[in-house]
């Protein structure tokens, strides 16, 4: 109630802030929330950062994902559903994110890398990174991936230890593994 009033009426700063301590707490959201969420940021002309300065709720998962993503080009429905996937993932929520992907998935959305780099997060968060391939489907090429590295390395700083992850490690494997596909590829066209 508190997130979609604060979403209602325009204060996304706070709304975001109160849906990452929600998560903290091991609250789990239900599609209500999400509702209001995407549909706050999704219609949202305010300029989120100028909001962000205005508030002390600023220090949020949720808002830092979402804002790189627009800055980087993603468009808004996109950048929404991401940030709350990230979010779940990282607060230990990962059989919730896996629901909502299935959710937006039928609705035609379709994964991004920085999504994927969230999944393995939580993947590896859950100890079961071994298996991480019959969980996520990585379909990602080498300039996604880097994406995707480069997003996981901006997850590794709400980690509590402060160290590289576990997937940020994965993500740089499959880089590795995809430049020497293409160069095998290049070479056999030589």
């Amino acid at each position: 109630s508190i997130i979609g009033g604060f979403c209602t009426v325009g204060n996304l700063a706070k709304g975001a802030f109160f849906f990452d301590q929600m998560l903290i707490s091991k609250c789990t959201p239900n599609d209500i929330t999400f509702h209001f969420l995407v549909k706050g940021f999704s219609n949202s002309v305010l300029d989120i950062s100028k909001q962000e300065k205005m508030s002390n709720y600023s220090k949020s998962v949720f808002l830092d994902v979402y804002q790189r993503m627009i800055s980087d080009g993603w468009d808004c429905q996109t950048a929404v559903y991401s940030s709350i996937i990230v979010c779940l993932c990282l607060r230990g929520m990962f059989r919730t994110a896996l629901q909502l992907r299935n959710k937006i998935a039928s609705k035609g959305c379709i994964s991004n890398p920085i999504s994927f780099a969230a999944f393995l997060h939580g993947i590896c968060s859950e100890g079961i990174s071994e298996q991480w391939r019959s969980i996520v489907s990585c379909n990602l090429n080498e300039q996604e991936l880097h994406v995707a590295e480069k997003y996981s390395l901006v997850f590794d700083q709400y980690s509590t230890n402060g160290m590289t992850s576990e997937a940020s490690h994965i993500l740089h494997a499959l880089i590795k593994e995809e430049h020497y596909q293409e160069l095998r590829k290049y070479q056999s066209f030589s």
